[in-house]
């Protein structure tokens, strides 16, 4: 049958993207939505929803990355995401190279940044 002919070579067609690490080029796709802001309604933000076979797949996608990092061991800085880190041990891993550089007489420069505005609250 045609039907099933496609449906197989759909199939290996997925298998072939997954094992090349490739994604479907719908998922590329946004669902751009305004979100009316809560303390001013005349403001909008955009809001791309994911489609449901990426929400599927956020989890093992997640899964294979945490995997993938935690085997760098101490080569990288990476917090978010990441099982058993934290703010917390962001900050207190900064505090302590900085702290361990000044002790060395090094000079330190430090930029904070303020992502409030990328992190608002949807009503």
């Amino acid at each position: 049958m045609p039907g099933r002919q496609r449906s197989s070579e759909k199939k290996g067609q997925k298998r072939e993207r997954e094992h090349q690490g490739k994604v479907s080029e719908d998922w590329k796709k946004a669902n751009v939505t305004p979100i009316f802001r809560m303390k001013d309604p005349g403001k909008i933000r955009p809001v791309s929803l994911i489609s449901i076979p990426e929400k599927l797949m956020d989890e093992p996608i997640l899964e294979t990355n945490s995997t993938h990092i935690e085997g760098q061991g101490d080569q990288i800085s990476q917090h978010a995401f990441m099982k058993r880190k934290s703010c917390l041990t962001s900050l207190k891993a900064f505090y302590n190279e900085m702290t361990g550089l000044l002790d060395k007489g090094r000079p330190v420069d430090v930029v904070y940044l303020d992502f409030k505005k990328a992190f608002d609250t949807l009503p």
